[in-house]
C-alpha cells in the first residue's frame, strides 16, 4: 500500500547546488539540469539554495529555472533575483568574529578574496573548526564558523538555510509542507528539517543522511535525478 497517495503532492523543490546538482568535478550535471527543466514544465517551483553569493546563485537560478528564487550564503540572504533581496544576517557581527579569530588564532585564519559576499566571510579550511567556535562562544560573539566541505564560512549565528527558506516561503506564498529539499552536507541539515520531505544524494555526509527521508544510491547530480524519480514513483510529485 502506498501511504503517500493520500498526502498532498509536492509543489516546491529546494535544492542545494554544489555537490547536489554538480558532478564530481564541480560542473553542473547535464541530466540534473534537464531534470530541473522537466520540473519547471510540470509546474513545480524550484528554489536554489546555496553557500554561494546571492549574485551567483541568482544568476544560476535565472538561467536554470527562470524563477530567480534563491537562498544564498548559507541562509544569510534570500530573495528573487534580480528584483528583491532580503538580508537576514548582521555583517558587523561577522566582522567582529573575524577580528576575534585572527587575534586568538593568528595567521592560520586565511580569508578568501570574495568581494561579492554580503553576509559572511569565507575562509580556507586551514584552522580547527571546533576551536574557532569555542573561541567565539568564550568571547560572547553571536557568530559561528560553518564547514560546507568546500570552505569555512564565518556567519551570523542566527542564520541557516532552513530559517531562510522559511522566510522565503512566507514572502512568496508557498507551503513548506509541500516542499522537498535536496542536499549533500551538514549545512543542509536545517534545510531538510523544515521541509516535509528531505533527500540526501549518495555522496552526502553521514549526518545529513540520518535526517533524510530518502537517500539516493547515486552520487552528485545523478543522485538528484534519482531522488526526483523516487518522488514520482511514490506519487509525491
Amino acid at each position: 500500500m502506498n501511504l503517500t497517495c493520500s498526502l498532498p503532492k509536492l509543489q516546491v523543490i529546494a535544492v542545494d547546488i554544489d555537490g547536489t546538482l554538480t558532478d564530481r568535478a564541480g560542473l553542473l550535471d547535464p541530466n540534473a539540469v534537464a531534470t530541473l527543466q522537466f520540473l519547471i514544465r510540470m509546474g513545480i517551483r524550484v528554489v536554489l539554495v546555496s553557500g554561494r553569493s546571492f549574485f551567483s546563485t541568482g544568476t544560476l537560478s535565472t538561467y536554470l529555472v527562470g524563477s530567480g528564487l534563491v537562498v544564498a550564503e548559507n541562509g544569510g540572504v534570500l530573495g528573487c533575483y534580480p528584483h528583491s533581496m532580503h538580508v537576514l544576517a548582521d555583517r558587523m557581527v561577522v566582522e567582529k568574529a573575524l577580528a576575534v579569530l585572527k587575534k586568538r588564532m593568528g595567521n592560520v585564519v586565511q580569508v578568501e578574496n570574495m568581494p561579492d559576499r554580503i553576509t559572511d566571510v569565507v575562509c580556507r579550511r586551514t584552522f580547527n573548526l571546533e576551536t574557532a567556535n569555542r573561541i567565539l562562544n568564550e568571547e560572547d560573539v553571536p557568530a559561528k564558523v560553518v564547514d560546507t566541505s568546500f570552505a569555512y564560512h564565518i556567519m551570523d549565528k542566527r542564520c541557516n538555510k532552513g530559517r531562510a527558506l522559511q522566510v522565503l516561503a512566507q514572502q512568496y506564498g508557498f507551503d513548506l509542507d509541500r516542499c522537498c529539499a535536496f542536499g549533500d552536507y551538514d549545512n543542509d541539515i536545517p534545510l531538510l528539517k523544515v521541509c516535509r520531505v528531505g533527500i540526501a544524494v549518495g555522496n552526502a555526509s553521514s549526518k545529513l543522511k540520518e535526517v533524510a527521508t530518502y537517500v539516493s544510491q547515486s552520487k552528485y547530480g545523478a543522485g538528484f535525478v534519482e531522488g526526483i524519480r523516487w518522488l514520482i514513483r511514490t506519487n509525491l510529485l
